[in-house]
């Protein structure tokens, strides 16, 4: 997938402050203010500005899946998906991951197999996570889960972001 208008405009204020302490599993330690200052930065964003960042580089993308996971819109999965499916590792995978599950349609556990197996072939290192989030969705949805079964380290993993996306709704 090629990166798009790498929202440079948008990086100053809605990527930098908080990239570092949201990607890859840092998310499991983010903090309830920090939290607090995402989702309010995340309700200035219009869904074209989530989509740039969700199409950007591996920073903008870490956080337009937070912004996504914040701020639900249906319009937005599509681009999520396609996000995932181009991601290169764990520091997005992971986001994305609970993105992906946030906005769930009718091809998003294709998504996640699909980026499970070219993890798994390259050794990013979220293959496992991306197992653990095919059960939960496969279970959300009442089907078979088509990859095979995830660690409980990666279970626990999954439980922790999902939890944080959670938060960020304002739901725990």
């Amino acid at each position: 997938m090629d990166e798009v208008d790498d929202a440079e405009d948008l990086r100053d204020k809605y990527v930098v402050p908080f990239y570092r302490h949201l990607m890859a599993d840092n998310a499991l330690g983010a903090t309830p203010e920090l939290l607090d200052a995402v989702r309010e930065k995340g309700s200035e964003l219009q869904v074209g500005e989530v989509r740039r960042l969700l199409l950007g580089s591996w920073r903008p993308r870490v956080m337009g899946a937070w912004y996504s996971v914040a701020h639900p819109r249906a319009e937005l999965g599509e681009t999520v998906r396609l996000s995932l499916t181009g991601c290169q590792g764990r520091l997005t995978a992971l986001p994305l991951l609970v993105s992906a599950i946030a906005h769930a349609g009718a091809d998003t556990l294709a998504a996640i197999a699909a980026y499970e197996h070219q993890d798994r072939g390259h050794h990013w290192g979220a293959d496992g996570v991306a197992r653990a989030a095919a059960e939960t969705l496969s279970r959300q949805l009442s089907i078979e889960c088509p990859l095979p079964p995830a660690t409980d380290d990666a279970r626990r993993s999954m439980e922790g972001l999902l939890r944080v996306g959670r938060m960020l709704r304002g739901e725990a």
